[in-house]
């Protein structure tokens, strides 16, 4: 049988400190006061050693307290409102592992017959199972935070996750499975310019763009210059982006100048299915 196990919210007090609060419903799986706990963060094989502390809270349920080892891994493996899996192994060791979007791609079965619109609500499943499925919200128009709609490069978002603070998400998808290779990858830049949009204005603490595909021709291919370049042949993606196809006068008029840097990295999944997640958080970093 599996262990019992938990989706933990980085809440900022515990980014902060050190320390995480266990609920209710999970608190009868620890030890008593001030026992010792192992604390095993990510794959490093040396536990952090921590302490399991009943009076801090009124109800006095736990308080797993990791100090500077475990804010240290915090500030290095998550982030304010970060996801992180709780995995209960005894009473005195638990494990914790940073739930990240590639985890999520990998519990969704691909095949021939998907389509986008398929891919969204499989990845929207995901999300209810670790977010308030109250504040998950697919095509989510731009008005519903900012007024000035024509400062956008698109008018809708494919998902939204609202969050405290302000800390909401923003994420755009892409699943082309019929060719029209260029003009694609023209798409997905289309959307990193409306994501660092959100961004930059804001909005947005987080934003993902995320591509799947099983066309080879997005990575593979005889073309390895121009917009090519940026998906199959590792060269990193900024600039100024020209529409690959139509007329030159439409070409020069047809672009979009990108504020940050990002390198395509193609990740594998079943089925013959290959992905790129970028992340845009202010400070445009590269790839996931």
């Amino acid at each position: 049988m599996d262990n019992p196990s938990f989706i933990l919210t980085v809440e900022k007090t515990y980014y902060n400190s050190g320390f995480f609060n266990i609920s209710v419903n999970y608190e009868k799986y620890f030890g008593s006061n001030d026992e010792d706990i192992e604390i095993l963060c990510g794959n490093n094989p040396k536990p952090i050693i921590g302490k399991i502390n009943r009076t801090d809270n009124p109800n006095k349920t736990p308080r797993i307290k990791g100090g500077k080892e475990l804010k240290y891994w915090f500030k290095e493996n998550s982030e304010v409102m970060g996801k992180i899996k709780v995995e209960i192994i005894s009473k005195n060791k638990i494990c914790l592992k940073v739930i990240r979007i590639d985890d999520l791609l990998k519990k969704i079965n691909f095949d021939d017959y998907y389509i986008e619109a398929t891919f969204q609500f499989k990845l929207l499943m995901q999300l209810g199972k670790i977010y308030d499925e109250n504040k998950i919200f697919p095509e989510r128009h731009i008005k519903a935070y900012d007024s000035k709609i024509e400062n956008y490069t698109k008018k809708e978002i494919d998902i939204v996750i609202e969050q405290e603070n302000n800390l909401n998400i923003a994420i755009e998808l892409k699943m082309p499975m019929n060719g029209q290779v260029p003009e694609q990858m023209f798409k997905f830049v289309e959307d990193i310019k409306f994501l660092e949009e959100l961004n930059t204005n804001n909005l947005f603490y987080k934003c993902y763009l995320i591509v799947v595909t099983n066309d080879r021709d997005f990575w593979q291919g005889s073309k390895n210059n121009g917009i090519y370049s940026y998906f199959r042949n590792n060269n990193i993606l900024k600039g100024k982006i020209s529409k690959p196809t139509g007329k030159d006068e439409i070409k020069a008029t047809n672009y979009y100048e990108l504020n940050g840097e990002y390198k395509i990295q193609w990740n594998d999944l079943a089925n013959n299915f290959r992905y790129f997640v970028i992340e845009i958080d202010g400070t445009h970093t590269t790839e996931q």
